[in-house]
């Protein structure tokens, strides 16, 4: 089986593998560091939004969620599909094709995440990808980990969600860990009552100042 190319391994889903999980063992030293100006971000992520919206980027990428997959493959996919899809437009904005390229390309774009226009269109990029809000080009404001539990099992997982999260952006964010789109809709936040039973929280409560979560489902 062909190996994915360096630029494809860096643009696999951060948190999950992906750029930042490369490590810096793993780069030879760049020799040339990209930046780019708010209107180049705008424009660059403008390009990357119009081809998340073509017709075979979606039949691809709604292929590669397919339930028979594992997070480890669905992770290799999603890297082969944005280093295949996005390459083009990141070399016409100046990046390197190769292990250097993506992450530079996310650091470039986060360093303009206050500005209003490359804020709304980053989430766009994120949203039509699947990613909760900020998993590519981070978020304005903090970012703070959360703990979700399962009510049954015990097993835990660590997520990354804005401070200001509700609690379906943090299943969103669950969901897009696990590499499992269905998570969404067949798991729920709840709390336990003093009967023991399990009661689901309303997706649009806000997490406030709670950094660990029961899940079930």
């Amino acid at each position: 089986r062909r190996r994915p190319g360096a630029f494809s391994r860096a643009a696999a889903a951060p948190g999950d593998g992906g750029a930042e999980a490369l490590g810096p063992r793993s780069w030879r030293p760049a020799k040339f560091v990209r930046k780019l100006s708010v209107a180049e971000a705008k424009e660059l992520l403008e390009a990357l939004r119009q081809i998340c919206t073509h017709q075979s980027f979606r039949r691809a990428l709604e292929a590669l969620r397919s339930p028979d997959r594992g997070a480890f493959r669905k992770r290799e996919a999603m890297a082969r599909l944005l280093g295949n899809s996005w390459k083009e437009q990141l070399r016409q904005s100046g990046f390197s094709i190769d292990e250097h390229g993506f992450p530079q390309m996310l650091a470039a774009v986060r360093a303009h995440r206050d500005s209003a226009g490359v804020d709304i269109v980053s989430r766009e990029v994120e949203r039509l990808l699947g990613f909760p809000p900020g998993a590519l080009f981070g978020v304005r404001g903090k970012l703070v980990e959360v703990t979700l539990r399962h009510a049954m099992d015990g097993d835990e997982v660590r997520v990354a969600v804005p401070e200001a999260a509700s609690l379906l952006g943090v299943r969103r964010a669950l969901a897009a860990k696990l590499g499992k789109p269905e998570l969404v809709e067949e798991c729920a936040v709840v709390n336990r009552t003093a009967a023991g039973a399990l009661q689901a929280l309303p997706d649009e409560e806000l997490l406030n100042n709670r950094r660990s979560l029961l899940v079930s489902g």
